[in-house]
């Protein structure tokens, strides 16, 4: 699939079906052509996204790519068909927070550099699920949480479809969670060492934003120059972090890819910014396009078969010429088609202006007759200044 990194657009253009095992050698030619053809058509690909297979990695090791604990990164190739231009090198991001969370629930311990603890004043350079399990055993008989939708659940081995989840990976590296660290912390007298953890949850929440920015406040622009110059010094961090992080007994694969994705970032933002670009949204270089349309392929089949696909994306491509032209000669029909019109109709949530005095009597009196701990005040106290403040995290 290709899709615009300046402009917002995104076209299938080719499948390949493959068997369990395929040697990612072979993809090196189908890519390259791919570049090849879209450049003939004025289209100039800069980057090359796709998920931490290991037949995808076996692709970029076959493209001379680089990126380990001795060595020096290799992102990028000279551009096969633009002699002044680059072909950045990533794999998406989404996939590999979720790594990074399967790796901590996996029962390793995470160990910081020590110029990375004393840089941000760590307690300690353990990073563990330790931490995490505390919070959630702490909250778990309160109503109202410190951390929303943090269960048990969220610290234990799941199955595959679970591990495959991007939102849960992003409630577990939230800054709620980091907040809720030092709440335990600060009031409740746990150990200080819950605040390293507390610390790379936020570091990696901040990281996931800038390289998925989907909004002008975490965009890569020198517009305001200070935040800017904030967000390239956090992913040039980020390389520093996960180049000295020790997991284990042996160096992983998503700190590889960690590596080279921030580091193609970092080159290609530079690049557009260069060129005349006023911003550049991290969110395009991600494969999420991708990963909706492979959400429609398996609506009906989790897991469909060759001639299933086949035919799921053949629905899906002819679906994409439905919508009318701006240049018709008619005025747009806005009826739904037979499909949506027979999806059940989700129930209206009543607003606070319709709630009349029996909802609210009804409401108070749902309320515990026990005094509140000061955990729950402290949630409550933070969830009422946020209803005050119109939702916008005043």
């Amino acid at each position: 699939m290709l899709a615009g990194v300046t402009s917002r657009w995104k076209q299938t253009i080719a499948y390949h079906f493959t068997g369990n095992l395929v040697n990612g050698a072979y993809f090196r030619p189908l890519v390259t052509e791919i570049v090849q053809q879209a450049y003939v058509i004025g289209l100039h690909v800069n980057a090359v996204t796709c998920d931490m297979g290991s037949a995808n990695r076996a692709m970029f090791k076959n493209f001379r790519l680089v990126s380990s604990k001795h060595a020096v990164t290799v992102n990028l190739i000279p551009h096969p068909c633009a002699d002044s231009r680059f072909l950045h090198f990533m794999y998406d991001v989404p996939h590999l927070i979720k790594n990074v969370k399967v790796g901590l629930v996996n029962g390793n311990e995470f160990k910081l550099g020590a110029d990375i603890v004393s840089r941000h004043d760590l307690p300690s350079n353990v990073i563990s699920l330790g931490a995490i399990k505390e919070l959630v055993t702490f909250q778990v008989n309160d109503d109202l949480k410190l951390t929303l939708n943090l269960g048990m659940e969220m610290v234990s081995n799941t199955t595959h479809f679970d591990k495959m989840k991007v939102g849960k990976a992003l409630i577990f590296f939230s800054k709620s969670v980091s907040a809720g660290l030092h709440y335990l912390v600060e009031n409740e007298g746990f150990d200080n060492a819950l605040l390293t953890t507390a610390w790379f949850l936020h570091f990696m929440n901040t990281w996931f934003d800038l390289m998925s920015s989907r909004h002008p406040a975490t965009t890569l622009s020198k517009a305001n120059t200070c935040a800017y110059e904030k967000a390239i010094r956090h992913l040039e961090e980020t390389l520093v972090v996960f180049g000295g992080i020790e997991c284990g007994t042996s160096w992983k694969p998503w700190q590889s890819g960690i590596i080279l994705s921030t580091s193609s970032v970092l080159d290609i933002q530079r690049e557009l910014l260069a060129r005349g670009h006023h911003l550049v949204l991290t969110s395009r270089l991600t494969q999420d396009c991708l990963e909706n349309l492979f959400g429609c392929v398996r609506f009906k089949n989790p897991v469909p078969n060759a001639l299933e696909f086949r035919q799921a994306l053949k629905l899906i491509m002819v679906a994409q010429f439905l919508k009318c032209p701006a240049s018709g000669n008619y005025l747009e029909d806005d009826r739904p088609f037979l499909a949506d019109f027979l999806d059940t109709p989700k129930e209206k949530l009543a607003t606070p202006d319709e709630c009349d005095e029996d909802t609210f009597s009804y409401l108070i009196g749902e309320l515990p007759p026990d005094p509140l701990s000061k955990a729950q005040e402290s949630s409550l106290y933070y969830l009422a200044g946020y209803c005050i403040s119109g939702g916008g995290g005043g």
